[in-house]
C-alpha cells in the first residue's frame, strides 16, 4: 500500500511540475517524405527526377541551455523511412534554435543536422553508405507541463554530393524531462 502511495505522489509531482530553464526533450514522430532519385534513359542519355514516397518513425532527443526566449541547443535523431521497394536510414546530429513564445504556447525551432545514411534498394538488393546533411524547420505547442505536440516539421536531407534529396514532413510527440 505504501508503495502505490510514493508512486501517485510521484506521479502527481511530475504532472504538475514546473519546467526548468534547462530543457531535455525526447520525441517519436511520424514522418512521410519523398526521395527524389535520379533516373537516366534513353539515347542521348538524359536524367529524370522520380519522387518515391517513403514513410516511417523519427525518433530522437534534443538539449537546450538555460536561456531565455531564444534557446541554443543540439538535436540527434535518427529515421527509418521505408517505402516502394526502397529504405532511408540515416542518424544525424547538430546545433538547434527554438524561440519560446509562451503567451501562445508555441516554440519554433531550426536545425542544421549532419551524420551518416544508409539508402537500399530492394529489387536490387543494393545499399548505399552515405554521408548525409539536414535543415530542420518546425513548431511545437505546450500541452500540458512534460508534452509537446510536435504540430508540424519540415526536413530536407540530401547526400553530401546531392544526388538524392528527401523532403519529410512530420509530426508526433515530445516529452520533455524538467
Amino acid at each position: 500500500m505504501t508503495v502505490w502511495r510514493i508512486g501517485a505522489w510521484a506521479l502527481a509531482g511530475l504532472l504538475s511540475a514546473t519546467i526548468a530553464s534547462a530543457q531535455v526533450g525526447a520525441y517519436a514522430l511520424f514522418t512521410g517524405a519523398n526521395l527524389d532519385l535520379p533516373q537516366t534513359s534513353g539515347l542521348p542519355p538524359t536524367t529524370t527526377t522520380t519522387a518515391t514516397k517513403i514513410y516511417g518513425p523519427t525518433f530522437g532527443l534534443y538539449a537546450d541551455l538555460p536561456i531565455p526566449v531564444v534557446k541554443i541547443g543540439a538535436d540527434l535523431r535518427g529515421y527509418l523511412l521505408n517505402g516502394s521497394g526502397k529504405q532511408h536510414y540515416n542518424g544525424v546530429i547538430g546545433p538547434r534554435v527554438e524561440v519560446d513564445l509562451p503567451v501562445v504556447k508555441l516554440k519554433p525551432y531550426g536545425e542544421f543536422l549532419f551524420g551518416v545514411g544508409s539508402y537500399k534498394e530492394f529489387s536490387t538488393d543494393a545499399t548505399q553508405q552515405h554521408i548525409d546533411y539536414e535543415y530542420v524547420v518546425g513548431v511545437d505547442r505546450k500541452l500540458i507541463a512534460i508534452f509537446d505536440w510536435r504540430i508540424l516539421e519540415f526536413s530536407y536531407c540530401n547526400y553530401y554530393n546531392g544526388t538524392v534529396p528527401t523532403k519529410a514532413l512530420s509530426t508526433g510527440l515530445v516529452v520533455r524531462i524538467p
